[in-house]
């Protein structure tokens, strides 16, 4: 299993480095971990479409995890609709596998679910072929892709209700969350872990993560970065990776 980050920065960024989301890959099919408002420019930017997605993962339903999810689905239902026209101008592929798609709101707030289902009919898009499901409180465990991929999920402390998630053991996102030592326990059972790092509200200081053991602090990666970060790349404090949008396997560097 591989994982990219297809975005790093915060709610606030002017920069242009994408809001926060990853990129799952298994077996050569996808799930995609939130979904901000530039998605289907992200995807686009590595050779990939919204049909190449099998499960979509919602942390919590904040905007610039959330924004881009109407215009995800209505690509879905077009795309699927007029498949050889847009394969005729490159928005997909030829012959490329179309595959069923689920969409998983991990963050169980029964009002925002509710409301955006609502949405997708105000919308038109409750025709699309699409499987919607809330992973409500006491749910520690899904598994996807025929059961290849186990993401087990533990709520963080968070402004709204939000999960974070563990692929197979292997791979961590923190998701958005106040520091938290016992959650970073919890993702320390992955070989890789992708943590937020904001600079207010309830996100995780850069100063709590560089008190952290330096056994943990190696498997870090920060995105959900503020501007500064970016634009002083490579001054901040020792210790902590910086991920880049590039894939990541564990013990390998793409």
């Amino acid at each position: 299993m591989k994982i990219m980050p297809l975005g790093l920065s915060d709610s606030l960024s002017g920069r242009g480095w994408g809001f926060p989301s990853f990129l799952l890959e298994s077996d050569g099919r996808y799930i995609l971990v939130d979904c901000p408002a530039d998605i289907i420019q992200r995807l686009n930017g590595i050779g990939l479409n919204p049909l190449d997605i099998s499960h979509v993962l919602i942390t919590h339903h904040h905007d610039d995890h959330t924004a881009g999810l109407i215009s995800f689905l209505t690509a879905q239902k077009y795309l699927r609709l007029f498949f050889d026209t847009y394969a005729s101008i490159g928005s997909v592929r030829e012959g490329q596998v179309v595959h069923d798609l689920s969409v998983h709101y991990c963050g169980g707030d029964l009002r925002w679910y509710n409301h955006f289902k609502e949405s997708l009919v105000i919308h038109h898009l409750s025709d699309v072929p699409l499987s919607l499901s809330i992973v409500m409180d006491g749910v520690s465990q899904l598994n996807l892709l025929d059961n290849s991929v186990t993401v087990d999920l533990r709520p963080t402390k968070h402004s709204a209700k939000c999960k974070a998630l563990r692929f197979n053991d292997s791979i961590g996102i923190s998701a958005d969350t106040s520091f938290d030592p016992e959650l970073i326990e919890w993702l320390n059972k992955a070989g890789i872990i992708f943590h937020e790092c904001g600079m207010g509200g309830p996100h995780t200081k850069i100063t709590e993560l560089d008190t952290l053991p330096k056994d943990i602090l190696d498997k870090v990666n920060i995105y959900h970065m503020p501007d500064i970060f970016i634009k002083a790349w490579h001054e901040c404090p020792p210790l902590v990776a910086l991920s880049e949008l590039r894939w990541y396997e564990g013990g390998k560097d793409f």
